[in-house]
């Protein structure tokens, strides 16, 4: 087509439908992974109280109950930003190398080799 008749009228309509899209997906899984990192801790916390609550008499008087309290809460919150950020986070960098190694193989072989080549020690530089 004529560049002089191209309309960039859908093109934007296009653009902004998909980073709607996008930001609604963004949306859902945030929400799915708080209700998924509740329901952990939850679950964490009764069973963390069971098991303080099934302790010895001499397990308290050496503990101050103050002191289980905060450790119960404190880890809890600690395990629940685990759930939701690291996980997600490792989760994304497994899927984002996986479909980059992909990308390079199916672009160029000897590249690819050569790249993959120089990780080891670029890994064993940066420990």
């Amino acid at each position: 087509p004529d560049s002089a008749s191209f309309d960039t009228v859908p093109v934007a309509l296009g653009l902004f439908g998909l980073t709607a899209l996008a930001g609604g997906g963004v949306y859902i899984r945030s929400l799915l992974l708080t209700k998924a990192a509740n329901r952990i801790v939850s679950r964490l916390r009764r069973q963390l109280f069971a098991s303080t609550l099934a302790q010895d008499m001499m397990f308290f008087d050496l503990t101050r109950p103050g002191d289980i309290l905060s450790r119960l809460s404190a880890d809890a919150q600690l395990v629940q930003a685990a759930v939701t950020t690291q996980a997600v986070s490792a989760l994304r960098g497994i899927i984002m190398s996986a479909g980059s190694a992909f990308m390079l193989f199916s672009t160029s072989t000897s590249l690819a080799v050569v790249s993959l080549a120089t990780l080891p020690p670029v890994l064993l530089a940066a420990r």
